[in-house]
């Protein structure tokens, strides 16, 4: 049986340009061979955004994703986490403790309205 390898190579070379566009939207353009053990806090949340759409998801769950990030640089992974959402109608769980975040959602949950009181 012969198989054309084709297909696979276009999906790998795919697959790295959406990686490099990625890095590059977060602002960690060429930093792509690197180990993450050599980036910083912030950095390394920038590279979990990254990593998160080059799948192309359906859905994407993010726990803060942008608490240790500067304000540009949380402006740059916002931007391209919700540019995915918009693009692919890729879903976003998100839990934030930033209230200013909340008028970018279509459906917000206070999960405080279901927090166990006392009996």
């Amino acid at each position: 049986c012969i198989r054309d390898r084709s297909y696979l190579y276009s999906r790998e070379l795919s697959r790295v340009w959406r990686v490099a566009e990625a890095l590059e939207r977060v602002g960690l353009a060429g930093r792509g061979p690197e180990q993450t053990s050599n980036l910083s806090g912030g950095e390394k949340q920038r590279v979990a955004v990254a990593r998160a759409i080059v799948p192309e998801p359906a859905l994407i769950l993010a726990d803060e994703p942008t608490g240790n990030l500067d304000p540009a640089a949380k402006q740059q992974a916002l931007d391209l986490l919700f540019e995915q959402c918009d693009a692919l109608r890729t879903t976003l769980l998100m839990v934030t403790h930033d209230h200013g975040l909340l008028d970018r959602f279509d459906q917000v949950v206070d999960v405080s309205d279901f927090a166990a009181g006392p009996s």
